[in-house]
This record gives C-alpha cells, structure tokens and sequence, in this order.
C-alpha cells in the first residue's frame, strides 16, 4: 500500500513538473499571442473598411437618386422641345397662310386700283360730250339723273374698294409682323432649351461617372473586406492550431516524462532504444501502406517516405508504443483514424506508390529523418518542410 501511494505521489509530482516545464516554455504562447494581435488589427481594419462600405454605399444610392432626378428633367425637357417643335412648325404654316393671303390681297387691290384707273380714264377721254348728248338727247329727265348717279357710285364703289384692300392690307401685315415675332421668340425659347438639354446631359454624364468611379471604389472596398475576412479566418484557424498542438505538445510531454521515469523506476535506461529490433506481422505492411495513403497520397514520394519514417521512429522511441498498430491508433495522432479513413483504406488497400514506400522504410529500413510528429504546413512550426507537411522533433 505504501508503495502504491509512494509510485502515485512520485506520479503526481512528474506530471507537476513537466506543466510546469512546458508553462516555461512560451514558444507557443507567443505565437498565440502574435496571432491574436495580428487577428486584432485585421479585424480593426475590417471594420474601418465596413464604416467606409456604408459611407461610399450611401454615396452612391444619393447619386443615384441624383442622376434619377437629371433624367427625370431631361425628359421633361424633351417633352417640352417636342411641344415647342409643334407649335414652331404650326407657327411657321400660319406665317405662310398669312403670306399667302397677303399676296392675294395686294393682287385683288393692284386689279382694282387698275380697273379703277381704266374707269376714270374712260370718263375723262370720253369729256362732256357724254353728258351734253344726254341732256340733249329725247331721254327723260329720271334716266340722265341715274346715269348720272350709277358713275358717282361706281367711283365711290372703287374708292371704298380701295380702301378695303389697303386696311386688309395693313391688318394682314400686322398679322405677319406678331406672328414672325412669335415664331423668333419660339426658336429663341427652343434655342434655350437645347443648351439646356445639353448642359443637363453634361451633368447626366458626370453623374454616371461618379457613379461608376463609386462602384469601382465599392468593389475595391469589398474585395479588401472579403481578403480580410478570409485572413482573420485564417488567423482563428491558426490560433486554434496552435492552442491544440500546444495541448498535444503538453499531453505528450507529460507522457513521455511519466512513462521515462517509470522505465526509469523499473531499472530501464534510453539504451533500450538502441538495441531495439521491430519485427513486423503479416498486416504491418498494409496498415502503413494505409495510413501512409491517407496522410501522404498526392505527396511526392519523399513525403510519403517522411511520414513512414515518422511512424517507425516513434515505434522506435521507448515514449511511444512499440508497435506499428499501436503507434496509428494512438488517440489523438493520425486524423485520419478518427474520421474513418484510415479503416477504409485499410480495407480496400493502398496504392502501388504507397505500398513500395512502406515496403523501403518497413523492410529496407529506410529513414529519412529523426522527425517523431508532422503536420500541414503553417508558417509557425519550424522544421523540415516536404510538399505540404512540415516534418519537426518536437
């Protein structure tokens, strides 16, 4: 019983002392930490970017709303140039009826003024002699009044007739004078407009490119947005790696201290090691030709070597166990044994390639390196670094 509690406090005490150990190392808590603050300032950035999204968003929604509004008077003003177009047009047929029936008008008066003037040249070349003829002749006293009366009212007739035609004239006239001033200032006024359209299809114009010059800043924001985004991921992904292999890194610690001091208890020394001899059964060969398959396969064929150099090394080390299968189905080490992979692999058989490598490290001894442990490649843990694996002591 005393021994029992003497091997449990001498337990305890191991373990106390190697936390303590790796709590002295602050390697990876550094890393951490300098992750952490790189996540920080990222995250920082990202919502500066995020503030300045809003703001150029709003930005680009007010021109928006801007250029709607150009567009909304250009149309207007369009619509207005027809009517102005229309009643220019309908204008100018007023201006040519009016010229139109002012022609006629100086025309019936040119005629009447002729016929007129061939009249009075009638009476005149005919002299008194009409008249004394009449006086003298056998008609009664009413027919040479009459015919006296019909000559005073065919050349009042005339001058009334005259006159008639003069103030048609003028009102004609004045009709074409109003009408031509109304048709100046109806092209005056579609002249305005035009600079008008113009000026707003400039305005339209730079509001469409402030608009693009908007979108492209927009896009340009996002796209840093989005790589930031995928950078800090990167970043908890990495912090989260870290903080697991350095609870690995702990765990194996203690359990290789724990199990050093009780080899060392039991009389056993590291010497063991170098005499050790592994016989492999008849499935070691396909059980790391699997595991070789599903952390190594698409590796180039130095890498695959690498991690059977790995698990035989570790087979080797007093700190792990001395077997092929142990060593794979160590809790915790080969992610493909606890997704399942590595069962199916096992089943079904590994690849040619896969099986000549643990063929040269199981049979031939071959071994690459003293790496116990490998993992992706993150830029954090130093080591040999083959394809995608980094290959490292500890």
């Amino acid at each position: 019983m005393k021994q029992r509690i003497m091997a449990v406090l001498f337990t305890c005490f191991i373990a106390t002392f190697v936390a303590a150990s790796v709590r002295a190392d602050n390697s990876y808590q550094d890393s951490i930490d300098m992750e952490e603050s790189k996540v920080n300032e990222k995250e920082e950035k990202l919502n500066e970017i995020q503030s300045l999204l809003g703001g150029l968003n709003d930005s680009k929604n007010n021109l928006d709303e801007y250029l709607g509004d150009l567009k909304d008077s250009y149309s207007a003003i369009s619509l207005y140039m027809e009517d102005l177009q229309l009643e220019i047009e309908e204008k100018q047929k007023q201006i040519e009826d009016i010229n139109a029936e002012l022609e006629k008008a100086k025309t019936e008066k040119t005629e009447q003024y002729e016929a007129m003037k061939l009249r009075i040249k009638y009476m005149y070349e005919s002299g008194d002699t009409s008249y004394i003829e009449v006086l003298f002749s056998d008609a009664s006293l009413s027919e040479i009044l009459n015919r006296v009366e019909y000559t005073a009212e065919l050349l009042e007739y005339d001058r009334s007739k005259l006159e008639e035609y003069e103030q048609l004239l003028t009102y004609i006239e004045a009709s074409r004078i109003e009408l031509t001033k109304e048709m100046e200032d109806l092209n005056t006024l579609l002249s305005d407009q035009k600079e008008r359209q113009a000026e707003m299809s400039s305005m339209m114009s730079d509001a469409a490119e402030n608009i693009r010059n908007k979108e492209n800043e927009i896009d340009e924001a996002e796209s840093k947005a989005e790589q930031l985004a995928l950078e800090i991921q990167a970043g908890k992904d990495t912090i989260e790696e870290l903080k697991e292999e350095e609870s690995r890194r702990i765990a194996e610690s203690i359990r290789q201290s724990i199990e050093q001091a009780s080899r060392e208890a039991a009389g056993l020394t590291d010497a063991t090691t170098e005499t050790f001899t592994y016989n492999p059964d008849d499935e070691d060969l396909m059980r790391l030709a699997a595991i070789l398959y599903c952390e190594a396969r698409g590796e180039p064929y130095e890498g695959i070597l690498a991690v059977g150099t790995v698990v035989m090394n570790r087979v080797a080390d007093p700190r792990f166990p001395n077997t092929i299968e142990e060593v794979i189905m160590s809790p915790n080490q080969f992610s493909p044994v606890a997704s399942g992979l590595y069962a199916i692999a096992y089943a079904k058989g590994a690849n040619e390639t896969c099986i000549k490598a643990a063929k040269e490290v199981l049979y031939d001894g071959v071994r690459t390196g003293d790496w116990l442990y490998f993992r992706t490649v993150n830029n954090i843990i130093q080591g040999t670094v083959i394809g995608n694996h980094v290959f490292y002591y500890r």
